[in-house]
């Protein structure tokens, strides 16, 4: 019998946690795409909460998508995976990153379109 098997992307985390570190995300299934696509089509860029809005977005994106990751605190103690208010500025920066990595690459938009 078939066994689907879901789209998980490692990424390498050591840049933010040293060696070994990393984040799992889960893939778009073809609706999911969709909906992103309309999602991020009805936020125009000219709306002055467009930012704020853009990062709550965002952030319900990783909340959906990140699967798994090995991150730890300052005593060497497990983060719960997708407990953002945990991470520091840079490590929040870089979760953020490989998300929109991953949502640019799903909707097919070019780096040189970055808003």
């Amino acid at each position: 019998m078939p066994e689907r098997k879901v789209q998980i992307i490692r990424v390498d985390a050591s840049s933010i946690q040293g060696e070994g570190a990393f984040l799992s995300l889960r893939s778009y299934t073809w609706d999911e795409r969709k909906a992103l696509q309309v999602r991020f089509d009805e936020l125009p860029a000219n709306d002055p909460l467009f930012r704020s809005k853009r990062t709550r977005q965002l952030e319900e994106e990783i909340q959906a998508h990140l699967v798994d990751w090995n991150l730890v605190d300052d005593q060497g103690k497990p983060i719960k995976v997708g407990d953002l208010g945990a991470l520091f500025d840079n490590e929040s920066s870089f979760v953020f990153l490989k998300m929109q990595e991953l949502i640019r690459q799903v909707l097919g938009i070019d780096e040189t379109t970055k808003n």
